[in-house]
């Protein structure tokens, strides 16, 4: 949905997307020169998605929405991370959390995380980055029966 990608992948004229679905977005990415393509976007999520921030989603919804962008976020109450997973809903112990990790897309297409400081871009700078942002508290993920039947 952001124009610098979609322009790095297919070129200045090539074909773009007529929508965008986001499952479990984590949100976190912000671009110094902020650019999206302007097709709606559909953000979806699990409430009981410990690894996912429905406050930076929402933020993330505004400021798509600035754009023009037109966004429907979508939080499924009971649902945990990757809800159609064949395998049972379950807490995750000890499972990587990177919701606090901030990633700012520089206009030198560079990723930098954002509470560190440190580019993401390169293997030494991201063991870092995510050393510094992430959490090994665990969260829950799986299929979750009753969303998957709501939704057909």
């Amino acid at each position: 949905m952001f124009e610098p990608v979609a322009t790095g992948i297919l070129g200045i004229d090539g074909p773009r997307f007529s929508a965008y679905a986001s499952f479990y977005a984590g949100c976190s990415l912000d671009f110094e020169d902020f650019e999206v393509e302007g097709s709606p976007v559909l953000i979806m999520m699990g409430k009981a998605d410990e690894s996912m921030s429905i406050e930076r989603c929402e933020w993330f919804k505004d400021k798509l929405e600035q754009f023009g962008v037109e966004v429907e976020m979508s939080v499924y109450d009971g649902a945990g991370h990757g809800w159609e997973q064949p395998y049972p809903q379950a807490f995750v112990p000890e499972a990587a959390i990177t919701k606090d990790c901030l990633m700012l897309w520089t206009e030198n297409n560079e990723v930098i995380e954002q509470n560190s400081g440190y580019s993401v871009d390169k293997p030494w700078g991201a063991f870092l980055a995510f050393s510094n942002c992430s959490t090994r508290d665990g969260y829950t993920m799986g299929l979750n029966e009753a969303l998957k039947n709501s939704l057909g």
